[in-house]
């Protein structure tokens, strides 16, 4: 009988950390709420298969997130830096939508707007006025938000995009991380 209970009582300490780590967080679109600046990368697609994709272009985004599905601002300062090609091309989002599933993934709908006078006259030929919205895969890796990814593939190229809401930020095309300070 005495084995029976050290048994029991053994079981019991063993299921203890399971009962107290719970359910796993779920996620909302209220995990994406502020303002956000975001680092792209894009790597455009081989020409062969047995060719290694190569990053052709950056771009640094910043964002307004409401918490309820909805980007109500955004700017994006991207550079085209492929062979025999530099522009720089400046955007201002017209609309953008996101959506967070329970397990953080999610998706989004994103229409950005050329600015022609603040971008190099060749930028039109890659944003066009007639471009549809872009859609995107999302995956945000904690509830609070801090941080997210989004993914998207267009006609030329993979775009990875990694956003953070804190003062921490990731250099594009790097991973070296940099902290910037408050004046």
């Amino acid at each position: 009988m005495r084995s029976k209970a050290i048994l029991i009582a053994f079981l019991s300490i063993l299921t203890l950390p399971l009962t107290a780590i719970g359910d796993p967080p779920a996620y909302t679109n209220a995990a994406i709420q502020g303002q956000y600046k975001c680092f792209l990368t894009a790597y455009s697609l081989p020409a062969k298969a047995n060719q290694p994709f190569a990053a052709t272009a950056t771009g640094d985004i910043t964002t307004v997130a409401d918490g309820n599905g909805k980007l109500s601002s955004g700017t994006w300062d991207h550079t085209i830096d492929a062979p025999g090609l530099h522009i720089g091309c400046k955007l201002a989002l017209s609309s953008g939508t996101y959506s967070i599933n329970s397990d953080g993934s999610g998706s989004e709908s994103l229409s950005w707007r050329l600015v022609k006078s603040d971008s190099s006259p060749e930028c039109a030929t890659y944003f066009p006025d007639t471009a549809p919205a872009g859609n995107a895969e999302i995956v945000v890796t904690d509830p609070s938000g801090k941080i997210f990814y989004t993914s998207s593939l267009n006609p030329v190229a993979i775009l990875a995009v990694a956003c953070r809401s804190d003062r921490e930020i990731f250099c594009a095309g790097s991973r070296q991380r940099h902290r910037l300070h408050p004046k």
